[in-house]
């Protein structure tokens, strides 16, 4: 009888790459992280999401006060550049919220 090496599943890197494995990959990115922050004695963390739509007030001022400059030179159709306007106006309300995490953190 000949016999049969088996290759134990956690080191056969064919399966840890298999999308049947992705429980294992995922749980490995959740404990891998939580082992090394208890190494160094860190018991509890903060996480901060975020959007990268949201930009800061003085940023989203700047692009408002561009995009009236250009509606007082235009001489045309500005249906565009009014709702680029409008836009503008609610990334200048959603600031605040750029703000109070950038306060918070």
């Amino acid at each position: 009888m000949k016999k049969i090496r088996v290759r134990k599943s956690y080191q056969n890197k064919e399966f840890l790459n298999s999308a049947i494995a992705r429980p294992v990959r995922l749980l490995a990115e959740l404990l891998d992280p939580q082992q090394k922050l208890s190494r160094e004695g860190i018991k509890d963390t903060v996480v901060f999401f975020g959007s990268a739509r949201i930009k800061d007030k003085q940023t989203c001022e700047r692009n408002l006060k561009k995009l009236l400059s250009l509606q007082k030179k235009s001489n045309g159709d500005v249906r565009d550049l009014k709702k680029l306007i409008r836009d503008a106006k609610i990334d200048i309300q959603m600031s605040k919220y750029y703000e109070e995490a950038v306060e918070l953190s």
